[in-house]
């Protein structure tokens, strides 16, 4: 595995990670303190068919309210972590030779990958921007052509 894929892995996990962190947050701040076992509890609760008896109404008293605004920042902070993992994920599996149809199997028409985004992700690991994989490499490789190798960009 050369230098780029390790760091690109390494930024990876870091994201992740931190897209878990902000999750945590999120949950820590929706619910009253100790309160997240007795609201785990009512979630669980299914009749025989597998449907969940207790609705939003039963959570209600345990939920805070007064977060709304918080939690609405710590989202918007999610989503664009998420987009970002995006992008790692699939430039990880673009540089590990995986064909775009395995790495990602069903995109809604509209929320296709931003070449253009993942273009500047994998220059940041090039000394003098100087990548030679293009954007017209990572169009390809989305259109269904096969993966671009550091080695045959060059």
């Amino acid at each position: 595995m050369n230098s780029v894929t390790k760091k690109l892995r390494s930024d990876l996990i870091a994201s992740i990670q931190a897209t878990l962190e902000v999750s945590q947050q999120i949950q820590g701040l929706k619910w009253k303190d100790g309160s997240l076992p007795e609201v785990q509890k009512l979630r669980s609760v299914k009749n025989e068919q597998g449907h969940k008896i207790h609705g939003k109404r039963a959570l209600k008293p345990y939920r805070r309210p007064e977060t709304g605004p918080e939690r609405y920042l710590l989202w918007y902070k999610k989503r664009g972590l998420g987009s970002t993992t995006r992008e790692y994920l699939l430039l990880y599996a673009m540089l590990r030779g995986k064909a775009y149809d395995r790495a990602e199997k069903k995109c809604r028409e509209g929320n296709e990958p931003s070449v253009y985004c993942m273009a500047q992700a994998l220059e940041r690991y090039f000394e003098g921007g100087k990548c030679p994989i293009t954007m017209n490499h990572i169009s390809e490789w989305i259109a269904g052509g096969a993966a671009p190798s550091l080695e045959e960009a060059a």
